[in-house]
């Protein structure tokens, strides 16, 4: 995770401002299931490769709800997408 990444998350927050409802709900959808699969794959790498042993507990202790987030973020997705 960069610098880099964080300008780019804002930007896509901002290009929203701009959207209809419709495109306001794909974008954001999009934007949330792309954000909760990067946050797996650091949550994940941290669980495995830490060598904090509080952040790697963390890590693993908040695994599971991300990927919740991810499912109901995916089912959205997949709703606002049909539009």
């Amino acid at each position: 995770y960069s610098i880099h990444d964080k300008k780019l998350f804002k930007c896509e927050y901002k290009d929203l401002t701009n959207l209809s409802n419709a495109d306001f709900d794909k974008a954001y959808t999009n934007l949330m299931v792309k954000a909760h699969q990067d946050a797996i794959t650091l949550f994940d790498k941290a669980s495995t490769e830490s060598k904090d042993g509080a952040i790697k507990a963390l890590a693993i202790t908040t695994l599971p709800m991300l990927q919740q987030h991810l499912d109901i973020a995916i089912t959205f997705q997949e709703k606002y997408n049909k539009k």
